[in-house]
């Protein structure tokens, strides 16, 4: 069977093989050789003979070991490093102070000293002292010139303490001020002759002597009270000891506490304000004599403080007591608001709150010095007093403010000229209408307010304000001596530390003033209004010696702000200022 096998196979080897040799015989015997014959080796792959052994039982490893910890001891020297030395830059210097002289048209002296301690970390000290007068004339509608002149003095000394966690304050101050009765009404001219000079011409004359200290504490963290507590005393002498007097006596105060972190805050305004004002009359509907009263006030309130946005609510409390009227009791509530909506550029805000305002002779006598000599203003009540607007930075260099604010005053108060004979200045006052006393009247108040600042570069820099005014009046026909609106620009240059330039622009409305005609009817005249310009120059010759000059109205416009008496034209002051004796430099 084996060589069956055999034979079988070789047959049908050579079968296939002649089969082949017939079929070559057809094929061309040509061969076309397309490059060199390259024998290639492959790799050759070599089983592996060695024996592999896989066990199927596996123990896994396990021992116990134990380290036992030693202390090395180590000796390590530290070498001291030097510290570094910084220059810090140099302290600007101070100087002990300065005098300011100067002397201008309309005789008019001019005369500023300030004396105050060097630099120091614990405290602040010093004495100022100002003077200035005037002597010149005016000439009035009936072309003819009156002695116009007016005499301001102001001597002072303050203090400053600065300690860990607080700061003391005080100043005391004489101020002496005196303006004369120049006015008159040109109508009644043919009934009296007004005086032209000085000696012939009435004077309102006020002695002042006032004192102001301050409290409070400079704590950042919101484990400690904050304190602001502040003292306020005056007396006020008239030249003529038998017309006026008047003394005040307050505290106020604020008492506040951060909580949970300083997102929120705790706090209440306190105060107690006593006046005396025995030698005056109350210009109301009669004449009543004023002699004491006291006000208390007490302001609770919270708020909370987000990381762009602050809410504030409470509550003013008053309590009023005269000593002829029995005790006034007022509420207002009180909130405010504000967001800041994108980056300090858009941020609205708002607020309502009320208030207890009292007139008191100090604030009269500073925005009206003509008044009648034993004025006492009444208090005003501002039920509503509301506001809202918006704030922020159009950029670095440039913020604006637009506000608009709504109140609601019952017993606001208007200037107009004094028609009373009171039997102590002499009967031709009835005639001159020159010194002024007050009406009074509930009224809705709506006033439009814009700001902006702009500071182009450290040298140049402007501001712009406007404001607008509108009064809805109760009984009073118009809101008297009260101008429309106001808008003031102003510019301000410095060219190498070397020449300060300020310019004022000074633009108020018309205004109406309460008046009456021959008749005795009662009637009203229109003010109009007028453009104040000013311009102050500074010229440093050296850093302890500079000349200046302040040009004033230079439109020369003889316009009224009371009625019946009209400003000074075209005036200028000029003068040096020296600057005293100061430390020497030195580096931080």
């Amino acid at each position: 069977m084996k060589y069956l096998t055999l034979i079988i196979g070789l047959i049908v080897v050579f079968g296939f093989y002649g089969f082949a040799q017939e079929e070559e015989e057809d094929f061309e015997k040509d061969v076309i050789i397309v490059k060199p014959y390259e024998p290639a080796i492959s790799d050759a792959y070599k089983y592996s003979t060695q024996p592999k052994i896989e066990d199927t039982v596996r123990i896994p490893p396990s021992f116990d070991y134990t380290i036992e910890s030693r202390k090395k001891e180590v000796d390590f020297d530290v070498e001291p490093i030097k510290a570094a030395k910084t220059v810090g830059e140099p302290l600007t210097k101070l100087y002990r102070g300065y005098i300011r002289l100067g002397y201008g048209n309309y005789f008019t002296p001019y005369a500023e000293i300030d004396y105050n301690a060097l630099r120091s970390k614990n405290y602040l000290f010093g004495v100022t002292g100002k003077h200035i007068s005037s002597g010149g004339k005016l000439k009035l509608v009936d072309d003819e010139n009156v002695f116009s002149g007016y005499n301001d003095n102001k001597l002072g000394i303050y203090a400053k303490g600065f300690y860990n966690n607080s700061t003391v304050s005080g100043n005391l101050n004489y101020i002496s001020s005196r303006v004369y009765y120049y006015g008159f009404d040109e109508r009644y001219l043919n009934d009296i002759e007004p005086g032209r000079d000085r000696e012939d011409i009435d004077n309102n004359t006020y002695n002042i002597l006032d004192f102001n200290a301050r409290y409070r504490s400079n704590y950042t963290d919101s484990l400690h009270f904050n304190y602001d507590i502040n003292l306020d005393c005056y007396n006020i002498q008239h030249n003529d000891d038998n017309i006026f007097d008047a003394n005040m006596l307050s505290v106020t105060g604020d008492i506040n506490k951060f909580i949970n972190y300083k997102k929120n805050i705790l706090g209440s305004e306190f105060g107690i304000s006593y006046y005396d004002q025995g030698r005056s009359f109350r210009f109301k509907t009669v004449y009543d004599t004023v002699k004491q009263y006291t006000v208390i006030k007490f302001d609770p309130y919270a708020g909370i403080i987000g990381d762009d946005w602050g809410i504030r609510v409470g509550l003013n409390t008053f309590v009023a007591y005269t000593d002829d009227n029995d005790p006034v009791f007022r509420f207002y509530p009180q909130a405010s608001a504000q967001y800041n909506m994108v980056g300090n550029f858009l941020i609205p805000y708002f607020g309502i709150t009320g208030d207890y305002m009292v007139n008191d002779f100090r604030s009269v006598l500073q925005e009206n010095k003509f008044i009648e000599p034993r004025l006492a203003v009444y208090r005003s009540d501002y039920r509503i007093f509301s506001y809202g607007g918006i704030k922020g930075n159009f950029s670095p260099e440039m913020q604006y403010d637009v506000k608009v604010t709504y109140a609601k005053i019952d017993d606001m108060y208007f200037y107009v000229n004094n028609t009373e004979n009171y039997g102590v200045l002499g009967a031709k006052d009835i005639y001159l209408m020159n010194n002024f006393v007050v009406v009074y009247d509930d009224i809705e108040y709506l006033d439009f307010f814009g700001e902006l600042d702009f500071k182009y570069s450290k040298k140049l820099g402007f501001m712009l304000k406007a404001d607008y005014s509108i009064y809805t009046m109760t009984n009073e026909f118009r809101p008297w001596h009260v101008p429309d609106y106001e808008v003031v620009f102003g510019a301000k240059y410095n060219l190498r530390n070397k020449i300060l330039v300020n310019a004022l622009i000074y633009h108020i409305g018309g205004q109406s003033v309460k008046s009456w005609n021959p008749g005795g009817i009662e009637d009203y005249i229109e003010l109009d209004g007028t453009i104040d310009v000013s311009l102050g120059i500074e010229y440093r010759y050296s850093k302890i010696l500079s000349a200046f000059i302040d040009l004033n109205n230079i439109a020369s416009q003889n316009y009224y702000r009371w009625h019946n008496y009209p400003t000074q034209g075209f005036n200028f002051i000029a003068g040096i200022t020296y600057s005293l004796l100061g430390e020497k430099s030195s580096v931080n």
